[in-house]
């Protein structure tokens, strides 16, 4: 895809295993995460696309922070992240997704430190 590969290639013995992209499903994730997979192919790295549900953002929009709406709020988040993937994995076929329930910031760290 024209304009996702990185202009230089590296010019380091830097081994990258994994790389995490953490997306928040807006419409700036597809690129986001195509992005990372070029730098996760230039690298053979595993491409990780992480996305965290967070039950407080939802509660703060006047809806129960727990019970069967917060659940399809969560499977809903889960449809667009594999959908997301589908693509990305399509580009790229190291990639798999990560969907986290929690603190954004926590969980992205625990994702990064599997």
């Amino acid at each position: 895809m024209k304009g996702l590969e990185p202009k230089a290639k590296p010019e380091t013995s830097l081994i990258i295993k994994t790389v995490l992209v953490a997306v928040g499903l807006t419409r700036y994730s597809e690129a986001t995460a195509l992005y990372a997979a070029s730098i996760a192919r230039r690298f053979g790295a595993k491409l990780r696309v992480v996305h965290v549900f967070s039950p407080s953002n939802v509660a703060e929009f006047g809806r129960a922070a727990d019970g069967p709406s917060l659940k399809d709020d969560q499977q809903e988040a889960e449809k667009h992240l594999s959908a997301l993937t589908a693509k990305v994995h399509a580009f790229y076929p190291r990639t798999a997704y990560i969907l986290r329930v929690g603190d954004p910031s926590e969980q992205i760290i625990q994702a990064a430190a599997v």
